[in-house]
Order: C-alpha cells, then sequence, then structure tokens
C-alpha cells in the first residue's frame, strides 16, 4: 500500500482539520485537552507527519462540529497525487531533526 503523508488527499485533509478547528475558535493545546491527547499529537496531524485513524477521525468530528461521513465523500472526489509529495516544510528548505519513531528524512543541505 503506497504511503499518504504527503498525498493530495492527506494535505486537504489536514486543511480541512486546521480550518475547522480555527472556525471552532480553538487552540492546538484546547482541541487536545477535548480529545484527551497531547498537544503535540493535535501538532503532528496539522502538521502532516501523522495520519489520522478512523475512530480518531469520528471523534475530531464529534469535537470540532462536522460530519465525518460527508468529509470523508468531499476527500474522495479529491485525486490521488501521482507520487509522494514533499512535507511543506520540506519544501520550504527547512532542515529537521530525526527522532525516534520518524522516518528518516534526508539531509539538510541549507547549511553546506
Amino acid at each position: 500500500m503506497p504511503k499518504t503523508l504527503g498525498d493530495a488527499r492527506q494535505e486537504a485533509l489536514v486543511a480541512f482539520l486546521i480550518a475547522k478547528r480555527k472556525a471552532a475558535g480553538l487552540t492546538q493545546v484546547e482541541l487536545a485537552a477535548r480529545m484527551r491527547v497531547f498537544q503535540s499529537h493535535v501538532s503532528r496531524i496539522e502538521g502532516g507527519e501523522r495520519r489520522i485513524d478512523v475512530v480518531e477521525f469520528i471523534k475530531l468530528g464529534n469535537v470540532l462540529g462536522f460530519d465525518p461521513s460527508t468529509a470523508i465523500r468531499d476527500l474522495m472526489g479529491i485525486e490521488d497525487s501521482a507520487g509522494p509529495q514533499p512535507l511543506p516544510s520540506q519544501r520550504q528548505g527547512h532542515c529537521f531533526r530525526i527522532k525516534r519513531y520518524r522516518a528518516v528524512r534526508p539531509p539538510c543541505t541549507a547549511f553546506r
């Protein structure tokens, strides 16, 4: 199964969730508290670094006030990307520290 992080649908989902959170007037910290997760969990979702499972998506729908099934139907209308796309911060040339449990990214060349 191809990876979905960086996919057009994943990016649309992330943008949708950020817009819904802001429309609800919540910060990442407040959303995390309502979902009973750490703020870093919400940050990784919104940063496109983490996938969302179905149960978590339903919970997000309940907290942010949207219908998950309608959102999925809208996402299905988006074409798949031809291949994995870099994360937005990778396209801007930012460097990353490699952390345990994260995918290894290419070495930083910004300071060479």
